[in-house]
């Protein structure tokens, strides 16, 4: 199960967030908005910091009687290329993320204590490619649904087919199970 797409209002989803129609955030008539309270105006300065005494620049001028953001518009910052303190080696050669899953930010500190988020992704997980997991001696098992709406018999069989040529430990063929009145049964 996935969790609900943030945010959630009323215990309405937001399927794309700061498009109008689709984000109840959105004032009607503005297309795109991205709005929120944060960096509203930013300090100058470099990668080592704020330059003492530059006046703040203002990322947004205008703002309705309720606060929304009128200008809408995305907050982008280049900034220079920053090499990583670690590089992937020979002795260690995986390079590691904390975990950022569409469900969570960052490890999850925050977002896990959201219920609907951490139903959806409760454990940390790992992905490697099965070709590089056989390298490093581990076990793979490959999770598949078969019969997604538009597959056929020939599909199925070239599913089959590639796990076969990657040699996997074990196959879990998760069932389909369509429940009338939601997107997927409607696709049936």
């Amino acid at each position: 199960m996935r969790g609900l797409r943030w945010p959630v209002v009323e215990g309405t989803e937001t399927q794309w967030r700061y498009l109008e129609g689709h984000d109840p955030y959105v004032p009607d008539g503005q297309g795109f908005n991205f709005y929120g309270p944060l960096l509203k105006e930013i300090a100058q300065g470099t990668l080592s910091g704020p330059t003492p005494g530059a006046p703040k620049v203002k990322l947004f001028s205008r703002s309705d009687a309720h606060g929304h953001i009128l200008d809408g518009k995305a907050k982008i910052f280049f900034r220079p290329y920053a090499a990583p303190p670690e590089r992937p080696a020979a002795e260690f050669d995986l390079w590691l993320v904390t975990g950022r899953v569409l469900e969570h930010w960052h490890s999850g500190t925050m977002t896990r204590r959201v219920p609907e988020l951490y139903r959806a992704v409760p454990i940390a997980q790992a992905f490697m490619h099965p070709e590089d997991a056989k390298a490093r001696g581990l076990q793979v098992c490959v999770h598949v649904i078969l019969g997604l709406p538009g597959e056929d018999r020939t599909m199925m069989l070239e599913t089959a087919a590639e796990m076969a040529r990657l040699r996997v430990d074990g196959i879990k063929i998760h069932l389909l199970h369509v429940l009338k009145g939601t997107p997927l049964g409607e696709l049936y």
